[in-house]
């Protein structure tokens, strides 16, 4: 799905648990990788993961962190991927997304399944928090960060990926 757009990209991940994501992305076709997690474990995981799979490469980089404390390097990419994860972040969502480029490209998926957890969703306001999980809420809050929707998928869970403008 996302293949021609990250050919020859610098891509983020964003809430990159153990780094399989971002281990692909490297071994495939970014010329340098950011796996941001908040979890000193899961990216203590990854950098094993990462060393096993391409040594040392140097095209992949993990960073214990939040997102939103890592504007300088989302600068850097032309790809950032919220699998799963851009809920997780609250307010810091809007900090990432704002702090991004120009031409940015964000890959997101979006829960599905959190939509039968919650009353009405379809009346749900685009709002930080777990509302994030829900397609129908998220496409209008990449609208007013500034992002216009280049491709959605409807598979076991939506993607959306969004083009900062």
């Amino acid at each position: 799905i996302c293949s021609k757009y990250v050919e020859g990209k610098v891509s983020a991940d964003i809430g990159c648990n153990a780094g399989f994501l971002s281990i692909l992305l490297a071994e495939n076709s970014c010329p340098k990788v950011y796996g941001i997690d908040i979890s000193e474990i899961d990216i203590e995981a990854a950098k094993i993961h990462a060393r096993r799979k391409l040594g040392d490469s140097g095209k992949i980089q993990f960073i214990h962190g939040k997102a939103s404390e890592q504007i300088e390097i989302l600068k850097e990419c032309g790809v950032v991927f919220f699998i799963r994860s851009i809920y997780h972040l609250g307010i810091g969502a809007s900090i990432a997304l704002n702090g991004l480029n120009p031409g940015t490209i964000v890959v997101i998926e979006c829960n599905r399944g959190q939509r039968k957890k919650l009353k009405e969703p379809d009346k749900i306001v685009a709002t930080i928090g777990k509302r994030l999980a829900l397609v129908e809420n998220l496409v209008p809050f990449l609208e007013n960060h500034g992002f216009r929707i280049v491709e959605r998928t409807e598979n076991q869970d939506d993607v959306i990926i969004a083009q900062k403008e």
